[in-house]
């Protein structure tokens, strides 16, 4: 059976970067397939970008992938427009590989980072080798060395970092609920738990342990405003 075109399969399958699609909608540069595994842009996260192979063996790079307006699609930008009627045709689809091993790299890094500072977020960014996270902060007495040893050390100590779904009702008696601001509780929840310092809903994209983050440096703090303080970050 094909699942939904709104299904994101890359939250239980990480490890797929090449995979087989039927097309089933095309609008000049925009595709949906039968099923997708590349990640939606959302959350702050970039989306991933990669190759369509089309039945005639042309290939066309996908640059953007991300959800419709009302949310029930997931829809990929391709480099051109794509003049034929493929719908209903077969296709092959793969992931760039490095681009998605650096989100899940700092992805997974923000979440040590939010674990460390003791503050309420207030947006971050993440794409290709570089990632952002603001803190409302009215006082900074954080530096980017403080910063930087705590993620060596959680790097070093190769952290578990796992997944699992939680109910509605789970998560509206779960301290998780207090915690996390604007987090949705009509629906279930995948949760992400690196080992014991950090547990919070996401769907993002992650490494199954610290060690795998490699080397990354927080090499700026800037205040945006008062109490808003932007702490950056890059893989080295």
């Amino acid at each position: 059976m094909l699942n939904m075109p709104n299904q994101p399969l890359y939250i239980d399958n990480q490890d797929i970067l090449e995979f087989n699609a039927t097309v089933t909608s095309i609008s000049q540069n925009i595709v949906t397939f039968s099923e997708t595994y590349f990640y939606p842009r959302s959350g702050g996260q970039s989306s991933d970008q990669g190759i369509l192979t089309l039945p005639t063996g042309e290939t066309l790079g996908i640059v953007e992938v991300f959800y419709s307006d009302d949310g029930s699609e997931i829809l990929h930008k391709v480099s051109e427009p794509i003049m034929v009627n493929f719908v209903g045709h077969k296709v092959s689809l793969s992931i760039d590989e490095e681009l998605r091993s650096n989100h899940e790299k700092m992805h997974t890094t923000l979440h040590l980072v939010t674990s460390f500072i003791k503050a309420p977020v207030t947006g971050c960014r993440i794409f290709g080798n570089e990632c952002k996270i603001d803190f409302n902060l009215p006082e900074l007495t954080i530096t980017k060395e403080d910063i930087n040893r705590y993620i060596e050390e959680c790097v070093s100590f190769d952290l578990n970092v796992s997944s699992r779904n939680m109910s509605a009702s789970e998560y509206r008696n779960s301290k998780l609920y207090n915690s996390v601001i604007g987090c949705p509780a009509e629906s279930n929840l995948r949760i992400i738990t690196i080992d014991s310092i950090d547990s919070q809903p996401c769907c993002g994209t992650h490494v199954n342990s610290t060690r795998n983050i490699g080397k990354i440096e927080c090499f700026k703090i800037k205040s945006h405003g008062k109490k808003n303080r932007r702490f950056s970050f890059r893989l080295l």
